[in-house]
């Protein structure tokens, strides 16, 4: 579960002078994928439980430092096939 280890390094990272709002950027192609790649397994293997908000954001808490926010990053990369190209 490297996720949980740079989630801890962003809260690290907010003791320093400066941040106020440490964010971690979790981007995927939809929310689908984030769910069944990265959420799911947390969910399962840690027993962690998710409180969203209107923007699928939810925070995460380690013990002794700051509060950091999770956004979700919604990519939604398609790939258009024309005729002339092949694959």
């Amino acid at each position: 579960m490297l996720i949980l280890y740079e989630v801890k390094y962003t809260a690290q990272l907010a003791k320093q002078p400066g941040v106020q709002y440490p964010m971690y950027i979790l981007a995927g192609v939809s929310s689908k994928s984030i769910a069944n790649n990265v959420l799911n397994e947390l969910r399962n293997v840690v027993g962690l439980d998710f409180q969203f908000d209107k923007h699928n954001s939810f925070p995460s808490h380690f013990p002794r430092l700051p509060a950091s926010k999770i956004v979700q990053v919604l990519l939604g990369i398609s790939i258009l096939k024309d005729s002339s190209s092949q694959f």
